[in-house]
C-alpha cells in the first residue's frame, strides 16, 4: 500500500474490515530497494565511497572496553586472550539520502548526505541490554557512517582481510510502501481473522527483501527490531558464517537515536530463513 487509506482498503477487502483502523495504526512507511541500472550513488555491495583521506572503518577496542558493551564470556569466546582488536569492517550498501527523496514518509532520515553501512560478520557478541545476567541479546559489531551533503569522497577499495566478504555492487533505487508487522506486534488478537491477517502478510515477501525503516523481512529470534527501536537496514546476503546459505543482515537503531540522527548505537542481527 502507498498510504494508510489505501492499506485500511486493501485490509477490509481482504476478511480484515474488522480491524484494518487498529492494524493500519502499526503499520510502518518502509523504504523499498530495488536494483537499477541507473548511474546513481546508492548500491549494496562493492565498494564504499568514503570521505577524502578518511581510514576503513575498524573495530578498535580494548578487551576491557569490549566487555563493558559485551558479556565477558562471548569476548573471550570468540578473542581468546587477546587484549585488543583492530579488525576492519566489512562494507555492507551505501544509500544517498537525496536519491531516497520523498520515499522516506515518516521523515526518519536526514534530507540528504551519505549513510553507509559496514559490519563484521564472522563475530558475534553477546550485547548487555540491562542489568540482568539474562539481560542480553546477540548483536555483531557493526559502523554506520554518515557523512553531510558536500562531503569530499573517493571510491575506496577494501582491504585484503575483508575481501571474502565483498560481492558485486548492485545499484538500487527507491520506492516506499506501507509494511505490517507480525500478528505478535499487533496489540489484540485478531481471533479468526487471524489466518486471514498471515496470509495478507506473507504477500509481503513479494516486495523487494532489501528495505529501510521497517520491518524484518527473514526469521529471527523477537527482539528485532528492539523494543523503542526499530530496523534500519534490512538487506539479504550470502554470508560465509552460514557456510553460504542466504540470510538476512538487520542493522538496528532506538527511536530516540534515530530522532537525532545519531547512527553511532546501530547494531547488527543476523537471521537465516
Amino acid at each position: 500500500a502507498q498510504s494508510k487509506a489505501e492499506l485500511v482498503e486493501m485490509l477490509s477487502q481482504a476478511r480484515l474490515q474488522s480491524h484494518a483502523v487498529e492494524i493500519a495504526e502499526k503499520a510502518t512507511a518502509a523504504i523499498l530497494l530495488e536494483p537499477t541500472k541507473a548511474a546513481v550513488s546508492s548500491r549494496i555491495g562493492g565498494d564504499p565511497d568514503l570521505p577524502a583521506k578518511a581510514e576503513w572503518p575498524t573495530l578498535r577496542a580494548t578487551k576491557k572496553a569490549l566487555c563493558e558493551r559485551y558479556t565477558a564470556s562471548s569476548v573471550n569466546g570468540i578473542l581468546d586472550d587477546a587484549k585488543s582488536v583492530d579488525m576492519p569492517f566489512a562494507f555492507m550498501a551505501q544509500i544517498d539520502l537525496e536519491e531516497v527523496g520523498d520515499h522516506d514518509a515518516a521523515n526518519l532520515l536526514p534530507d540528504d548526505g551519505l549513510l553507509s553501512f559496514f559490519f563484521r560478520p564472522d563475530l558475534m557478541f553477546e550485547e548487555k541490554v540491562g542489568n540482568s545476567k539474562s539481560d542480553w541479546r546477540y548483536s555483531l559489531p557493526c559502523a554506520v557512517l554518515y557523512s553531510p551533503k558536500g562531503t569530499k569522497r573517493t571510491l575506496t577499495k577494501s582491504p585484503e582481510a575483508v575481501v571474502d566478504w565483498r560481492t558485486e555492487p548492485v545499484n538500487v533505487a527507491f520506492d516506499h510502501a506501507w509494511l505490517v508487522p507480525e500478528i505478535g506486534r499487533l496489540p489484540n488478537d485478531l481471533g479468526r481473522a487471524s489466518v486471514a491477517y498471515i496470509e495478507w502478510r506473507q504477500a509481503e515477501l513479494e516486495l523487494p527483501q532489501d528495505q529501510m525503516v521497517c520491518f524484518p523481512t527473514g526469521t529471527h529470534d523477537g527482539d528485532v527490531p528492539p523494543k523503542g527501536g526499530r530496523v534500519l537496514l534490512s538487506t539479504r546476503l550470502r554470508d560465509p558464517m552460514y557456510d553460504g546459505s542466504f540470510s538476512w543482515a538487520y542493522f538496528c537503531i532506538d527511536d530516540a537515536s534515530l530522532a537525532a540522527h545519531d547512527f553511532s548505537k546501530a547494531f547488527v542481527r543476523i537471521s537465516t530463513e
